[in-house]
């Protein structure tokens, strides 16, 4: 995906994902976005949108993916599976996963917007240290959601959109970035089976808002009627960032709910 028009396919091929309010906006690190989302702090369900199926159709670099318009907030929130931390639930796509305290709930019905790409989103997010950069609008250390359904084996888009969202997220601009995307693993979780895929984006140089150092972690949960994708983007090198033991935590978090 060097060549423009291939990232344009990609883009348009990933338009249900659509606006992830991630603080890693910047694509230099320490995400900055701008989306229309709100705390779900004290409201008492939750809910998502999208919905679609599996092909295994051959798609060699770009998932076809579908989406549907956000149904009304119509379920509670599952309990946490670590004690002390919050849950948070898609259940359009039945999938959930849990933040440490400090993280902030959006609005789960609510698409979260990253970068300037506004065809990009998730779901059922969560932000962490949000507005840490008072330079950049929407910065925050870290992102969590779920996206759209997808057409394409669970390896490749779990490969594939890692790599996309690190180069959305933290690559373009980045002075002498490197890039590097691990081989999709099979990853067990609760109520099903899922597979896994880690980018990471190293920078000799970024902004006063950047990192040198940042991750985008793919899982692709299977089953329950609709597929879905967890989505993991976090600053790191930093002191603000969360550790990478916090990140296993919470991909060890993501099940399959009823």
């Amino acid at each position: 995906m060097s060549s423009r028009p291939q990232k344009n396919a990609l883009i348009a091929a990933l338009v249900a994902i659509g606006t992830i309010t991630a603080g890693c906006a910047s694509k230099t690190g320490g995400h900055a976005s701008a989306a229309t989302t709100m705390p779900v702090s004290s409201q008492p369900s939750v809910s998502a949108s999208g919905s679609g199926t599996v092909t295994p159709t051959k798609v060699p670099e770009t998932p076809d993916v579908t989406a549907s318009p956000s149904p009304a907030p119509s379920s509670a929130p599952p309990k946490a599976a670590i004690s002390g931390w919050q849950p948070v639930a898609d259940h359009v796509r039945k999938i959930a996963y849990d933040v440490p305290p400090g993280w902030k709930r959006m609005d789960p019905s609510a698409p979260l917007i990253i970068g300037t790409d506004k065809r990009l989103q998730m779901y059922a997010g969560s932000l962490y240290r949000e507005g840490f950069c008072p330079a950049r609008s929407g910065s925050s250390r870290a992102t969590a959601g779920i996206a759209a359904a997808f057409q394409g084996t669970m390896d490749q888009v779990a490969h594939t959109l890692a790599r996309f969202f690190a180069r959305e997220v933290y690559e373009t601009g980045a002075k002498h970035a490197k890039l590097t995307v691990s081989k999709s693993r099979p990853l067990k979780i609760s109520g099903t089976h899922a597979v896994e895929a880690q980018a990471v984006v190293t920078k000799a140089k970024g902004d006063r808002c950047g990192a040198p150092k940042a991750i985008a972690d793919l899982v692709v949960v299977d089953g329950g009627g609709s597929k879905g994708i967890f989505v993991l983007l976090a600053d790191q090198g930093v002191a603000s960032a969360i550790s990478a033991h916090t990140i296993s935590q919470i991909i060890g978090t993501v099940r399959r709910i009823p």
